[in-house]
């Protein structure tokens, strides 16, 4: 009995497995890798990598929804060439998902609640764009194109600020990374 048990369960599975692989439709998916080479300045530093330092403030500042601190991130790029001659139009810093709460678009703190350094809670931090939109880290709604110019030179700037996103923040240590990648159209 236990026998013929397991076999009707083993085959009525197969069975509803081989619906799984039923067609409903396709999904086309576009893209293009260009040739575009710039040089890049993170506020005035050569290169892409950038540590930034955002000035301290005061926890009674950070009450639920509010923000705190903006600092503005400068991101250059000059002496863009294509090997096609022509540049593209615009260009912007395509912010990757990594360490982002996916619930509000913001970095996460990554400093751990407890220890000898005790990171900050109920805080995180909130890109905008140059008109102090946030940017959704998730999706990149609100993070717009800059024109490059004749020159192949671009300035995308952004601000980086503090924010208590659900409830007020409590006092400690707050660090994240953003990773990004230059968006060419």
């Amino acid at each position: 009995m236990k026998k013929t048990l397991l076999s009707l369960v083993v085959i009525g599975g197969g069975l509803l497995s081989a619906g799984a692989f039923a067609s409903d439709g396709t999904i086309t998916i576009n893209g293009q890798v260009n040739n575009v080479s710039c040089s890049i300045n993170v506020n005035g530093q050569s290169g892409g990598d950038y540590e930034m330092t955002l000035p301290t403030v005061a926890q009674s500042s950070l009450k639920s929804g509010s923000t705190a601190g903006a600092k503005l991130l400068a991101i250059q790029v000059t002496g863009c060439t294509s090997a096609g001659g022509s540049l593209p139009a615009g260009v912007r810093a395509a912010f990757e998902n990594t360490n982002v709460n996916p619930n509000t678009g913001n970095l996460l703190n990554t400093t751990p609640a407890g220890g000898a350094t005790l990171g900050a809670t109920n805080v995180e931090i909130q890109l905008t764009n140059s008109q102090k939109m946030p940017i959704n880290l998730i999706t990149n709604v609100n993070n717009v194109m800059t024109p490059i110019d004749a020159n192949g030179a671009s300035t995308m700037n952004y601000y980086v600020q503090y924010i208590a996103p659900s409830a007020d923040a409590i006092s400690g240590k707050v660090t994240t990374s953003a990773v990004y990648s230059l968006d060419y159209q």
